[in-house]
């Protein structure tokens, strides 16, 4: 599916048809924001190492195509870390179990207790991502 094409169907899914001001939903668009992570997570897998993994993450995530979608994952993500109760609580804590998942996934058997590794490549994209979105 095109990017563009999960970006058009989030916006949509977020609209609330019943309201006068058709504001966003925001279970709407926390739905929607997890199912194009998922599916984000699901082109990254690959059959190589950590290193493959994550130089294959950094070309998703640089495209210019994904900005938007981009955008409001770190918005979803700094609500999440200043807003602990509110609407977007649990989102970054989903967010690293699922980049963990797939870190680990990419990591070799015997390399799977490389957890300062696989943290360090998190931290490393995710501040790169950030830094090149918001810089």
């Amino acid at each position: 599916m095109a990017w563009s094409a999960v970006w058009s169907a989030l916006l949509s899914a977020a609209t609330q048809k019943t309201h006068p001001t058709r504001r966003p939903s925001t279970s709407a668009i926390q739905a929607a924001s997890r199912a194009a992570e998922l599916a984000l997570l699901g082109q990254v897998r690959s059959d190589g190492d950590l290193a493959t993994t994550v130089r294959t993450t950094w070309r998703w995530l640089a495209d210019q195509r994904h900005r938007p979608l981009l955008t409001l994952w770190l918005a979803a993500y700094a609500l999440s870390l200043t807003e602990p109760d509110g609407p977007w609580a649990e989102f970054a804590r989903q967010t690293v179990d699922d980049w963990l998942a797939v870190l680990t996934a990419a990591q070799s058997y015997g390399d799977r207790g490389g957890a300062a590794e696989r943290t360090l490549a998190l931290a490393v994209l995710r501040g790169t991502l950030w830094s090149h979105r918001c810089g």
